[in-house]
């Protein structure tokens, strides 16, 4: 069994047990800013809900951003002594790979998750050669991470509509947060199918602190 966190979405934390693809249990949690208090006991009552102990645990998955900054930090140091105590494996995902991927082909590929209170965006770019790069940007310097990226196919994901979307030309996709601890699980499998075990630690993309960075392996 899969126990899987989703804490970095900025109104989407929730948590989940599964088995294989199958979603056993799912919690939401409606006020977001209580995770600190409410995560571990929710672990608890799920585990105790399902009847398993953490021994029947053999992955705990995380969504390590970028998001909440609150909520990844949370999220993170939850994970990582839960499978210190417990003894138990870890992947850490980005949030870019629970969102449907642009499309195109022979363009670079430039995925952007809005930033809420940022007025920006966290962006990952993808490269015809496969190259990907992530990082952030205000939206009133998008324009640089255009010309940067040469033709593009791009995309914007928002739960709320997007004036800058009227100036680019862009398709924005208005939906709810769709990362949910399901997700978060059924994507850590996969990465794991495919060898790949994404460090826990958060994805901090602030603009402050970065502008481009290169992709990590997950």
């Amino acid at each position: 069994m899969i126990l899987a966190f989703e804490t970095a979405a900025y109104r989407g934390a929730s948590l989940a047990l599964l088995e294989g693809d199958t979603c056993l249990r799912q919690i939401a949690f409606d006020t977001p800013r209580t995770l600190t208090s409410a995560l571990v006991p929710a672990v608890q009552g799920l585990l105790a809900e399902a009847r398993i102990t953490p021994a029947a645990l053999r992955l705990l998955a995380i969504d390590c951003g970028p998001g909440s900054f609150t909520g990844m930090r949370i999220g993170v140091a939850v994970v990582n002594g839960l499978a210190d105590a417990w003894g138990i494996p870890t992947c850490g995902i980005a949030q870019f790979d629970l969102w449907p991927q642009p499309a195109g082909q022979d363009l670079a590929q430039l995925l952007m998750i809005d930033a809420q209170a940022s007025h920006g965006a966290h962006y990952q770019l993808t490269l015809p050669d496969g190259t990907r790069e992530r990082g952030f940007t205000r939206y009133a310097a998008l324009p640089e991470v255009l010309h940067a990226a040469g033709d593009i196919t791009g995309m914007i994901y928002s739960d709320r509509p997007l004036d800058v979307c009227d100036t680019l030309g862009w398709r924005v996709v208005v939906v709810p947060p769709p990362a949910t601890a399901a997700q978060v699980g059924r994507v850590a499998m996969a990465a794991m199918a495919a060898g790949v075990r994404g460090a826990v630690a958060p994805l901090y993309l602030h603009a402050t602190q970065y502008t481009r960075t290169p992709a990590p392996a997950c």
